[in-house]
């Protein structure tokens, strides 16, 4: 049997500190969530409202409406996921990646500008808490359209989220060897147990 290894209190106190991170910043995008709603319904009550726009977390046919569109003031439209206001989001990602003098590592030339939650936890070592912070768009799942809608995050915040968590680009890979590692220790150890266990009968 497998047993699970104990945390270490340096571990257990970067934890608790990324938690406190986390719980901030989802603190203050409730709050701009908020300044947001309260204007709409003044607008509303002012019968200001524009055909068109969208509130937060509202409905359109083929168009995912994010927090981030709003805050940013991306004009939403229905249509696919490819509107003028799509375009202009991910253009400000790109833009920002363009900008940075960036170190890519290989796996990053040349790919797509999002990633799945898979990969996020795998190749930049982010756990669920910070992702539930970052912000994605949706899409429908490719292997079967009646399964829920995909979450994709956009590489350039999930990439700055893991250097900034981990002390830059090579704190990350120390990070991956480290948990890939881990991952080879853990898997031999049961190998070891079900042998073991084999040769004792």
């Amino acid at each position: 049997m497998c047993v699970g290894m104990e945390l270490t209190d340096e571990q257990k106190k970067r934890i608790r500190l990324n938690r406190d991170r986390a719980l901030a910043i989802r603190r203050k995008r409730e709050e701009e969530r908020r300044q947001i709603q309260a204007s709409e319904d003044e607008r509303g009550a002012m019968g200001g409202f524009v055909p068109g726009e969208a509130a937060v977390g509202a409905f359109v046919p083929g168009v995912v409406v994010t927090r981030a569109e709003q805050v940013k003031g991306v004009p939403t439209s229905t249509g696919s996921a490819s509107t003028p206001g799509r375009k202009k989001l991910e253009g400000e990602f790109k833009k920002e990646e363009e900008e940075e003098d960036i170190e890519l590592e290989e796996f990053e030339r040349g790919a797509s500008q999002f990633v799945s939650k898979k990969q996020a936890t795998k190749m930049y070592c982010l756990p669920e808490g910070t992702l539930s912070i970052c912000e994605y768009v949706e899409k429908s799942n490719p292997k079967q359209s009646k399964w829920s809608a995909m979450k994709l995050f956009h590489r350039s915040e999930v990439r700055r989220r893991s250097r900034e968590r981990f002390g830059g680009l090579e704190g990350l890979r120390e990070e991956r060897e480290r948990r890939e590692l881990k991952r080879f220790e853990r898997d031999f150890k049961c190998a070891e147990d079900i042998f073991e266990k084999k040769s004792k009968r």
